[in-house]
This record gives C-alpha cells, sequence and structure tokens, in this order.
C-alpha cells in the first residue's frame, strides 16, 4: 500500500504539463485496479468527449480532453494513500511554499508551479479544513500572494467552517475591520473595482449562455476557445477595437455545459451528488472545491482533479463503512 501511495506521489509532478500524460498514463497504469467512488464522473467525461466529437471544430482538442480524462480515471482508481488527509497536507505544503516564493522573488502574482493563481488559492483554500493550524496559516499566506479573489473567497468559507460559534462572530468582525481599515488588503480589493477588466466574469458568463442558446448540443470538449473569436466581450471606457476573448467560461459548470451539452449538466450534478455523499472533513474540501469551480474553469488544468482523487475512498471500503 505505501508503495504505490508513494510510487503515485513521484508521478504527480507530470500533471503540470501536457507533454507528460502519455508517460504519466503508462506509469499509473498498474496501480489502477482499486475502484473509487468517483469513477462515474469520469466514464462520463470519456463518453461525452467522444460524443461530442463531430460537433467539435478543433477535433485535435476534444481529443486532448480525452486524453485528460483517462489520466484523471487512473488518478481516481491509482492514488488510494493510508492517511490521505496528511497526502493532500503535503501537496498544500509545496503549494504555499511555491506561492510565498513567487510573490517574494519574481513580484506580482503568485503563479506558482502550477501555472494557474486561481487554481492554487482554491486549492489551498478548500483544503484548509483537513490543515494543522500551523500549514494553514502557511496557506493563508500563500492564498495572499495569489490575489485571487476566488481564492480569498474560499478561505473566508472554510475558516467561517472552521471556527466555533463564538469564534465566528470574533472571525467576521475581524474581516470586516480588515475590510474597512486601511490596509494593503482592501485597498487592493477597492482598486478592483476601478479595473475594468476585473469584474467581466459575468459578461463571460452571458457570452457562455449565449453560445450554449446557439450550440444546445455543445460546441466539442475543449472547444470552447475556438467559439471566442465570435463571441468577444467589449470592454467599458475603451475604443470598440479593444474586446476582450475569453479563452474559457471561468466557472467550470458553464465549461461542462457549452463544450458537453446535456452531459455537461448531468457530470455537474453528479459532482454535487458526490461532494454531498462525503462524510467528515473531506465532505468541506469537495464542497469548497465545487464552490471555486464557480469561478473558474479548472478542468484546463487536471491537477485540480488531484485532491478528488486523494481523499476518494475505494468502492469496497465506503460500502462496509456505511
Amino acid at each position: 500500500m505505501k508503495t504505490r501511495t508513494w510510487l503515485s506521489f513521484l508521478a504527480l509532478p507530470f500533471l503540470i504539463s501536457p507533454e507528460f500524460y502519455p508517460f504519466y498514463l503508462f506509469f499509473l497504469l498498474p496501480f489502477s485496479w482499486v475502484k473509487k467512488r468517483g469513477d462515474g464522473i469520469i466514464v462520463l467525461l470519456l463518453v461525452s468527449s467522444v460524443l461530442t466529437l463531430p460537433l467539435a471544430s478543433d477535433p485535435s482538442r476534444a481529443l486532448f480532453f480525452f486524453a485528460s480524462s483517462v489520466l484523471i480515471f487512473l488518478l481516481f482508481r491509482g492514488l488510494n494513500p493510508e492517511k490521505p488527509e496528511k497526502f493532500l497536507s503535503l501537496i498544500v505544503f509545496v503549494i504555499s511554499l511555491s506561492a510565498i516564493f513567487d510573490g517574494i522573488f519574481k513580484g506580482g502574482r503568485a503563479f506558482t508551479f502550477l501555472h494557474d493563481p486561481n487554481l492554487a488559492a482554491v486549492l489551498m483554500g478548500a483544503s484548509l479544513p483537513v490543515l494543522t493550524p500551523p500549514l494553514s496559516v502557511l496557506a493563508i499566506i500563500g492564498i495572499a500572494f495569489t490575489r485571487s479573489r476566488a481564492g480569498f473567497l474560499i478561505a473566508f468559507l472554510a475558516l467561517f467552517i472552521i471556527f466555533k460559534k463564538r469564534e465566528k462572530l470574533l472571525f467576521l468582525l475581524l474581516v470586516l475591520a480588515l475590510l474597512l481599515v486601511p490596509n494593503p488588503l482592501s485597498s487592493y480589493l477597492r482598486n478592483m473595482t476601478k479595473d475594468p477588466f476585473a469584474f467581466s466574469r459575468v459578461k463571460i458568463w452571458e457570452k457562455s449562455l449565449k453560445i450554449l442558446e446557439d450550440n444546445p448540443l455543445g460546441v466539442g470538449a475543449m472547444n470552447y476557445e475556438s467559439w471566442a473569436d465570435a463571441y468577444r466581450i467589449p470592454v467599458g471606457g475603451f475604443p470598440s477595437r479593444y474586446f476582450k476573448k475569453a479563452i474559457q467560461a471561468h466557472n467550470q459548470y458553464l465549461q461542462f455545459t457549452v463544450e458537453l451539452g446535456p452531459f455537461g449538466i448531468i457530470a455537474s450534478f453528479l459532482l454535487l451528488i458526490f461532494a454531498l455523499k462525503t462524510k467528515g472533513k473531506k465532505k468541506w474540501v469537495f464542497l469548497l472545491l465545487l464552490t471555486g469551480a464557480f469561478f473558474h474553469s479548472f478542468q484546463l488544468v487536471p491537477f485540480f482533479w488531484l485532491p478528488i482523487a486523494i481523499l476518494s475512498e475505494p468502492e469496497r471500503k465506503y460500502k462496509e463503512k456505511y
């Protein structure tokens, strides 16, 4: 058991770069006999990516999604650590250090080794319910360096869940003070309202719904970006030639639905059901991850699925326990 867990962990860096997918698939294949409760979602993604292939304007992207789904499927099946919370804590520790390193030595937003500040922040924030207090502090510092609004929101929700009744009021008062009293965080949040690009997510969602209206069966897996040119978003206060091209829906559920049509809706519901059926602190990790998925399309980065793969219990163990 331990050997398989650490062999799987050694393969995790290959999730960062698509060029390594083929190697990674073969690496995890020998460990894929463990059936996990999330397998149904991944099988649905595999089937839908094939069925929507005729709708794709760029079939190569759909095939890439198929390969990613296979990778995720093997993650669900292969990763079975004896202490999943500690395994996830180790990964969050590495991401937190990467965020702090980027913030201090590179300046600007911390993209981390995941090359995505929003993903890094949501992963750190969603993991707070299963982290130790020292690691939680480290993760919160890492989130601050990512400057991710979604990350701040998920961290706030996670801490509100963690604190006891009396502590919740004190926590809310502290957050309110941070927002009202002049400080770098409150200044950053206020300046976002002056940025014409900062609050464009609603416009992107509206355009996504327009794409779905014109293509109710979907546009094909990973083909959202292929339709972006036809649905550009004007930026207020700028000349007409300045249009924003949304390469993603900035909402995982919209991304699923626009690309996979009815299959995307089913996949979204399955994710929610899967999270609600999970027990203990892991349930909050899943629900927080799914909340973060409202503000970003994480299917583009398979690393998002890693906590789900780690914390998912084998079907046999689940049935015996419940």
